[in-house]
């Protein structure tokens, strides 16, 4: 392959310059799932928040996690508490920084980054704090047995079931 070919298509495979400027940036916990954050590598998902109290939590999906119903689920959560929590109240900033694909978290007191590796499904958060925290990280499973198909629960599309 020409070197020159070779140049123009990893130009175009760069972020625009200018991605900088969309970063997403808030100033409030997002509260629940519905304020998250999108996360993920393409084999897996995370929609991570922060709680009013300063938890993180992290919800996971799979490309591969369907329903016997072919859809798309969560398959767990996990939860970072720190103790003493920090403090979303005064000083707190999330931004979703695109060209990184990261969310930072600065609180008073730390600063906290969570990304997905792109080359293995592992979600990462690393940090400074102040001072130091005791950390405990809990995980609620979801999806650990078959569930078999019961009144109208219907797939989302019959063809997926093998049905004609």
């Amino acid at each position: 392959m020409p070197v020159a070919l070779v140049l123009i298509l990893l130009a175009a495979l760069q972020a625009p310059p200018d991605l900088d400027t969309c970063d997403l940036v808030w100033h409030t916990p997002g509260g629940d799932a519905a304020g998250s954050v999108p996360l993920g590598n393409g084999e897996l998902g995370v929609n991570a928040w922060v709680e009013a109290g300063g938890d993180l939590l992290l919800l996971l999906s799979r490309n591969d996690s369907f329903s016997e119903a072919c859809r798309l689920l969560k398959i767990g959560r996990v939860r970072l508490t720190l103790d003493p929590p920090l403090v979303t109240a005064a000083g707190f900033t999330q931004t979703l920084h695109l060209r990184e694909g990261v969310l930072l978290l600065d609180y008073a007191g730390g600063h906290l980054e969570v990304f997905v590796e792109t080359e293995r499904p592992v979600v990462r958060i690393r940090g400074t704090l102040d001072t130091p925290r005791r950390a405990r990280l809990t995980t609620e499973i979801w999806r650990d047995q078959r569930h078999r198909l019961q009144g109208g629960e219907q797939p989302e599309r019959q063809e997926d079931l093998g049905v004609r």
